[in-house]
């Protein structure tokens, strides 16, 4: 299921923890996005804010961090609870509409690096 996603899409958003087997999924990941050819960027989910050899991975490759969603006590709580973050959370409105500002921003430079 990986490999059809990341084969039909035009832009691939990686995930990955700050933890030794988030290092080891993002690198199965990067992988199959490379034989692809497919741009991506990542993004680090529970981050604690600090380095780590995720980061030190991405920085190595040259691949851009698109954002770092906290390890946060209250973004549990409103997932846990079913609430959408944005729609409860000033914080997480912010968060979010930046990631996805940058987002558009690396697919418009992929769009016209490739014309």
């Amino acid at each position: 299921m990986v490999m059809e996603s990341i084969q039909d899409a035009d832009y691939c958003i990686l995930v990955a923890e700050p933890t030794v087997f988030g290092l080891h999924n993002l690198e199965l990941v990067y992988q199959l996005v490379t034989l692809f050819d497919k741009p991506f960027g990542i993004v680090l989910n529970k981050s604690l804010g600090d380095d780590h050899p995720v980061e030190a991975f991405c920085e190595k490759r040259n691949i851009p961090i698109l954002a770092r969603l906290p390890f946060d006590a209250e973004l549990g709580r409103l997932n846990a609870q079913a609430d959408i973050a944005v729609r409860k959370s000033e914080k997480y409105r912010l968060l979010f509409s930046s990631l996805l500002d940058r987002v558009i921003e690396e697919v418009q430079h992929e769009a016209t690096s490739h014309t």
